[in-house]
């Protein structure tokens, strides 16, 4: 079975940190053998100005968390066609979700977020925006 391919928003790596309940599996054995999860330098950049407060909040603290989330986890570069970028300009606000949304849009299958602005997408062509419930239906259903 071919690996489906997942971007990370920020709100779902930093619910994982927070150790909330709904993401639990999300590193497990039993997904990562059907996910190959993506980032962009936008979000890996918004988790690094978060380490600190992350890692006094999470029960992990003891851990490395970062780099036990972080080798499953690839950061592929940013996409700067202007073209590209600009189709997504009346959809969002800020500026960063620009590159994340071109970003999910060219490289993955789904953008997992926690994020109301994305969710209200829902569905842009090829990529499908989805939440945790979401996701862990469906990859119930691909087994």
């Amino acid at each position: 079975m071919k690996k489906i391919t997942v971007f990370l928003d920020t709100s779902i790596i930093i619910s994982y940190l927070r150790d909330e309940e709904i993401l639990k599996g999300l590193f497990s054995n039993k997904i990562l053998k059907k996910v190959k999860y993506i980032i962009n330098p936008i979000v890996y950049q918004e988790i690094l100005l978060l380490a600190d407060s992350i890692r006094k909040a999470s029960k992990k603290s003891k851990k490395p968390i970062f780099e036990e989330i972080f080798k499953f986890i690839k950061v592929i570069p940013l996409d700067c066609d202007f073209e590209k970028l600009t189709r997504f300009r009346n959809y969002l606000i800020h500026s960063n979700d620009i590159f994340v949304l071109e970003t999910a849009y060219s490289n993955s299958d789904y953008l997992l977020t926690l994020d109301n602005a994305f969710l209200k997408l829902n569905h842009l062509e090829s990529l499908e925006i989805i939440n945790p419930e979401q996701f862990f239906k469906i990859l119930e259903e691909k087994q």
